[in-house]
């Protein structure tokens, strides 16, 4: 599609905000429109639909396009549209956070949702670091969220070094993943802890063709940032307690894998893991010499936390791990959950994984 139509579709659909936004219905099925007349093929994105790719709407004779979800459990969800090949948010529901293009969906329940915003809570401080990557050869982002008492006070926390996924970057974890409004909220109820939360650079090249070898590389090369570069400067510019004790590691998909990966290498700097949406590969357990002593790794390992959706893609390799895991005698919670690869999952594992810590 040239320039100049991508440019019309996008004029559009920006002056159509009389459309409806969605509405739910009392058995939790959800009717989404657009009101998009010239448009030729209309896919919508989002996080109740397992395939990533969308799933085409249907046009009425008004130029009305429409689908209707399956029954949605309560939550809320995130969705845009394809126009022709132009993503697009909905004008009839503009983005609830900065920095997106994604409208949501709410389906709503007797109890408030983790990722509400409550004024009520006294509210952390979300700083922004850049820290050299010497892979990289430049600086990169990193996020990191200090609790509500760490202005006023002198006491050292603990930290949670929490992973992006592919493609993505450190405020991820922030604009669609609302780690800092839960924590807020879980704090402000006393659910959880006070802690530091770091949200890192995990986003690094990966050698093709994509090899066994390669995999390694990427993953080792994630792993001396972290440990070299990233955790050096934070500990030291952040009052953190820096004990293995009060240091946690968690992520998402490709951040699972790191996850996985200096869990595993590194026991001795982090007693929780929490990989979300992931997997191992087959054999893993011979890139992994220290898992062979169970005994060892289990008696450090405060938690192992395991989830994935039955709609995730990596959800047969996440049932495989957890078995072969239980063989070797490797102590973890499996989470097997509903749903698929995307945020709705991932703030929930997280509302789950935070007041455990």
């Amino acid at each position: 599609m040239n320039t100049l139509r991508l440019l019309l579709v996008f004029v559009a659909v920006s002056m159509l905000a009389r459309a409806a936004a969605p509405v739910v219905a009392a058995d939790r099925t959800a009717t989404v429109t657009l009101v998009a007349p010239h448009a030729q093929r209309v896919l919508l994105l989002a996080d109740f639909i397992a395939d990533r790719a969308g799933v085409p709407m249907q046009r009425g004779s008004d130029g009305t396009w429409t689908y209707r979800t399956d029954v949605l459990e309560h939550g809320f969800y995130s969705y845009r549209f394809s126009v022709d090949g132009l993503v697009v948010s909905d004008p009839a529901n503009p983005p609830r956070r900065r920095g997106t293009l994604v409208s949501t969906l709410e389906v709503r329940g007797p109890a408030p949702f983790p990722e509400d915003v409550d004024e009520r809570a006294p509210h952390g401080v979300l700083h922004i670091e850049t820290i050299y990557s010497k892979a990289l050869g430049q600086g990169v982002k990193c996020y990191v969220y200090t609790p509500p008492t760490y202005g006023t006070s002198d006491r050292k926390y603990p930290v949670l070094y929490l992973l992006h996924g592919g493609s993505g970057d450190p405020s991820n974890w922030t604009v669609a993943g609302y780690a800092d409004v839960m924590a807020d909220n879980l704090i402000g109820r006393s659910q959880m802890k006070e802690m530091i939360i770091v949200m890192p650079h995990a986003e690094f090249p990966r050698a093709q063709p994509y090899t066994e070898e390669a995999r390694m590389k990427w993953l080792d090369t994630f792993q001396q940032h972290l440990t070299d570069e990233v955790m050096p400067r934070i500990e030291q510019r952040y009052r953190i307690s820096g004990t293995r004790e009060d240091r946690w590691l968690a992520g998402l998909s490709n951040g699972g894998s790191q996850t996985l990966h200096v869990g595993f290498r590194r026991p001795d700097l982090f007693s929780v893991m929490a990989p979300f949406s992931t997997r191992l590969r087959d054999g893993f357990a011979a890139d992994y010499p220290l898992l062979q002593d169970a005994a060892k790794f289990n008696a450090g390992m405060r938690l192992f936390y395991f989830a994935c959706g039955e709609l995730d893609h990596n959800w047969e390799g996440f049932k495989a791990s957890h078995a072969t895991l239980d063989q070797l005698g490797i102590k973890h919670e499996w989470k097997a959950t509903t749903g698929a690869h995307n945020w709705y999952n991932w703030r929930r594992y997280l509302a789950d994984l935070l007041p455990r810590l």
